[in-house]
This record gives C-alpha cells, sequence and structure tokens, in this order.
C-alpha cells in the first residue's frame, strides 16, 4: 500500500520510525508528506515546527517572489497543518535594499529590521 512499511503504532511523540526518518529528507519531505503520507494525517503531530530561512544577496526580486511561491506551493500541507513556523527573508546588504512593497502580496511581514 505504501513504501514505508509502518503503522501508527510505530509513531511514539519525540521518535520517529527509522525507516521513515531514512526517506523523509529535507530535501523529499514535502514531496512524501503531499503524495505518500496523505492518508496518515496524525504524522504531522510528529514533525517539528519548521523555520525556512531564505538569504538573498542583490538578488532579482521576481526570483525571490517565484521562490517565495515555490515554497507555499510545495509545502501545502505543511503550512495547512502549521508545520512551517516562519519563512524568514534576510536582505544580505543588497546594494540597493530589497524593495519589499515587490514582495509584500506574498507575504506578512512581522518584523523588518
Amino acid at each position: 500500500m505504501n513504501s514505508f512499511n509502518f503503522n501508527k503504532t510505530h509513531l511514539k511523540k519525540q521518535t520517529f520510525n527509522i525507516e521513515l526518518c531514512h526517506h523523509l529528507t529535507l530535501n523529499t519531505l514535502s514531496h512524501y508528506l503531499n503524495i505518500q503520507l496523505l492518508s496518515i494525517t496524525e504524522i504531522y503531530k510528529y514533525i517539528p515546527k519548521i523555520s525556512i530561512i531564505i538569504i538573498a544577496y542583490n538578488e532579482n526580486p521576481i526570483i525571490i517572489k517565484n521562490t517565495l511561491q515555490s515554497i507555499l506551493m510545495n509545502t501545502t500541507l505543511l503550512l495547512f497543518n502549521n508545520n512551517i513556523k516562519e519563512i524568514i527573508l534576510i536582505d544580505d546588504y543588497s546594494n540597493p535594499p530589497i524593495d519589499d512593497n515587490q514582495i509584500r502580496t506574498l507575504s506578512k511581514i512581522v518584523s523588518y529590521q
């Protein structure tokens, strides 16, 4: 039925099934959650909160906007289940600084420094 070979008894708070850990790397996490683990909704409470940090230096605002859109599209289930705590965009002293008005439509700026 699924390629992971585990059941709900294998999942315990604060621990993961070893086989599950081997399959859920950072690069494949959202892919596996969106496709193969869709039926196991309890899995989300065992996934720790995730912070995504994007550091940009003299990056085109369109690329930053596309990056944010890609994150939002590819982590839908994680966002829906409140597993993503925050997405932080850091402007590493770009010249000129990133214009936050071009990105504001996709984001809620909590703090700006």
